[in-house]
């Protein structure tokens, strides 16, 4: 009962912010799949699926070979879509940390209980975000009279992305939008662990640098590859299976707060408001 109390104290005390996040959200989705549709009419094309748009959000990239002759180019979209929920969760988590006394976490019936609601709260927050971009992407699928499937364009994915997936179809689909979403949640669950524990400017730092760095590298020791569907089997030349994804970003997240359930034991409250 006590844990329940502490999560509800976290939710109530966090809605606010929540709320701001899917508000930015929401106008970023919409803002994205109308840029999607003007880059395809610029091709010739034109967006007629949801994973037409989903893919341009959420997608990321194929896999950037340095060889010198192909520039490299940031996936915009999937950095702004991923970031924006990260940088309001260090910023809230670090506030957090400066702001929260240690009889919070007492008041839990323990340090573990207390952090473990936090943690859960962080999750339940990046989820909304992530469920609430899918629905706005598919409501904005609605308004523009198109399929609501998911199929795809294979043309118009070699032209917008550089790759298409092998099969589309809806359990392919799912198996996409379930990597993404955990891969998602493991990123704001290690971004948790260094707000809270390290500071908000770590926290967003670290994300970051490691989506960035993803972006660069095709390796699956950057988490940020595990977001990335159009590194997946499922898509031409793709290193990645998607099994694989899912299972590291569950680890990952599982691992977030293992870890954090560790440090907090000897935290010392009292010499972290003078270091701060």
């Amino acid at each position: 009962m006590r844990f329940y109390k502490v999560w509800r104290h976290e939710a109530e005390k966090g809605m606010p912010q929540l709320g701001g996040m899917l508000a930015l959200g929401i106008g970023m989705a919409w803002f994205f799949c109308a840029l999607c549709d003007v880059e395809a009419r610029g091709s010739g094309m034109a967006c007629t699926h949801f994973m037409d748009y989903w893919t341009y959000v959420f997608g990321g990239m194929g896999v950037y070979l340095p060889d010198g002759k192909t520039p490299f180019e940031f996936p915009a979209p999937f950095l702004a879509a991923h970031l924006l929920g990260l940088f309001q969760q260090g910023y809230y988590w670090g506030e957090d940390r400066k702001y929260m006394e240690a009889v919070r976490l007492l008041g839990a019936g323990g340090r573990k209980r207390g952090l473990a609601a936090k943690w859960l709260w962080n999750l339940a927050a990046a989820a909304g975000y992530y469920l609430c971009l899918y629905g706005a992407m598919a409501l904005y699928c609605v308004c523009r009279g198109n399929v609501l499937d998911f199929g795809g364009d294979a043309a118009l994915e070699r032209e917008l992305f550089g790759v298409s997936y092998i099969a589309s179809g809806c359990g392919n689909a799912l198996k996409f939008m379930s990597c993404v979403l955990l891969a998602g949640l493991a990123l704001h669950g290690l971004v948790f662990l260094l707000s809270f524990f390290v500071g908000g400017a770590a926290g967003m730092l670290f994300s970051a640098a490691c989506l960035g760095a993803s972006a660069y590298w095709a390796t699956p020791w950057l988490a940020g590859n595990l977001a990335m569907p159009l590194r997946s089997t499922l898509a031409e030349e793709g290193p990645f299976p998607v099994g694989l994804g899912m299972g590291a970003a569950t680890l990952l997240l599982a691992g977030t707060l293992l870890a954090g359930l560790f440090f907090i034991r000897k935290y010392n409250f009292l010499d972290k408001e003078e270091r701060i």
